[in-house]
């Protein structure tokens, strides 16, 4: 089934990633949860928005040599997921508080 350990390797971290996209998805809504129609607060800012781009950026920079590595993936995918969820709440006509 895999022609090496490295391929065993490189599903492993797909799996992680993904996992870590899947739960960084759902985290604002965890910190904030829908109650009400307007229940954006600071974890479903602007800033936030702009904090998490500024962070993942400096990841991507300093981290890029330790891309393989398992924690590194993990962190990435959760950013992805909270990111992913913030341009899909701005897209909304609540859209984002700034």
């Amino acid at each position: 089934m895999y022609e090496s350990i490295q391929d065993f390797n490189l599903i492993g971290n797909i799996v992680l990633t993904l996992s870590g996209g899947g739960f960084g998805a759902v985290i604002p809504d965890i910190l904030e949860p829908p109650v009400a129609w307007n229940h954006r607060d600071f974890f479903h800012s602007q800033r936030m928005l702009y904090g998490l781009c500024v962070l993942f950026s400096v990841l991507l920079l300093t981290w890029y040599w330790w891309f393989y590595s398992s924690l590194v993936l993990l962190v990435f995918g959760v950013i992805s997921g909270y990111l992913s969820h913030l341009f899909s709440d701005a897209t909304t006509p609540v859209g984002l508080p700034p």
